[in-house]
């Protein structure tokens, strides 16, 4: 692990979550905590929803958001989630429908919270912190006869934890996942050591595969599975 002191966070790099097993070859996670960041001091977060980076389509919202939810629903997380159809239960009943439509469009057009708002909203809602992020990579990359690499996704997300009483951010937590479209795990054997030369070998060879037998690139729905587990393990352990 390594640490890393950057303004007034303390950024953890972790190739290895501690609590899972390794991610698959192609994953990347880190977090990055408030030094004095008492996960005891949270006990209800509400999943507000996510946001698209400016170049990630739109369409990457629906695909990813709800991924990322269901991924938080199954973990055991150190605070109580509020889901988001128990969140517009909430909001609606304690009559701030209109605040947190306010507070979830403010995020997705400009990926900034105005920390009254969210200050009123917590309230109607009994919320003690928000739970927002967004998707700032969206890649996909078909082989071709000229390229020497294999067809790849890659799918990049975010989550972030900010505190209703300040507005300001307790953690967030980073995943990235490239897949391609052939396994070089599969040629070399996983965990094996092999040079440059090697690797670019074995990815001319998973190209040359995939162009013969039609296969494309992995699919934005299977990576934006992996990318929302890789994120909803790494709240769980923060």
């Amino acid at each position: 692990m390594q640490r890393i002191v950057q303004g007034a966070l303390v950024v953890l790099v972790l190739p290895l979550l501690a609590c899972q097993s390794a991610p698959p070859r192609g994953a990347f996670v880190d977090v990055t905590a408030t030094p004095g960041y008492d996960a005891a001091a949270v006990g209800t977060a509400a999943y507000v929803g996510l946001a698209a980076a400016a170049a990630t389509p739109k369409e990457a919202l629906p695909i990813v958001e709800p991924r990322v939810e269901q991924h938080l629903r199954n973990q055991q997380l150190p605070f109580v989630l509020l889901a988001s159809d128990e969140v517009e239960r909430r909001a609606q009943s304690a009559g701030g429908a209109e605040q947190l439509q306010t507070v979830r469009n403010y995020w997705r057009d400009a990926k900034k919270i105005d920390k009254f708002a969210v200050a009123d909203l917590g309230g109607a809602i009994g919320a003690d912190a928000l739970l927002v992020g967004w998707i700032d990579d969206w890649t996909q990359v078909d082989a071709t006869q000229e390229s020497a690499d294999a067809s790849f996704t890659r799918i990049g997300a975010r989550l972030r934890l900010i505190s209703v009483d300040t507005g300001a951010t307790l953690w967030e937590v980073a995943a990235t996942r490239t897949s391609e479209s052939e396994s070089i795990e599969q040629d070399a054997g996983a965990g094996d050591e092999f040079d440059t030369a090697r690797r670019r070998e074995l990815q001319r060879s998973a190209r040359v595969r995939a162009l013969s037998t039609g296969v494309g690139p992995p699919r934005f729905e299977d990576v934006a599975d992996e990318v929302a587990a890789l994120l909803a393990g790494a709240v769980a352990d923060s």
